[in-house]
């Protein structure tokens, strides 16, 4: 499951650390709350996309035995976003490698603690 992580965690990384991106995010995400349309438009398309993605790695976690099969994939979800977000979008930092590697081991212990 950690090399799962890993693997979406550098995808992620990846994406939040184009220029472009960075500097929209933070708009996107402050427009949605304004408008309904644009929100069900990102929550029903991108948003929807990435966590089903998470889901994914839960699920194949649950097959191998690794995680009971009630876990809750929710928070998993929000954990691999949200880490990555505020390190790299809000605080303006960078996640090496190793970070990476920390993340993905933090995400797992806490979806084999729930």
């Amino acid at each position: 499951m950690q090399q799962d992580l890993r693997l979406i965690l550098l995808s992620l990384r990846r994406t939040l650390r184009h220029p472009l991106i960075r500097r929209i995010l933070p708009d996107l995400h402050a427009e949605m709350a304004r408008s309904s349309t644009l929100s069900t438009e990102i929550r029903t398309t991108l948003q929807y996309e990435r966590r089903e993605r998470g889901k994914a790695i839960v699920d194949r976690a649950i097959e191998r035995g690794e995680l009971p099969k009630d876990t809750d994939k929710e928070p998993a979800n929000d954990a691999l976003a949200s880490l990555l977000y505020w390190r790299i979008v809000v605080t303006g930092g960078r996640v090496s490698g190793a970070e990476i590697n920390k993340i993905a081991r933090f995400i797992a212990a806490g979806m084999k603690d729930q």
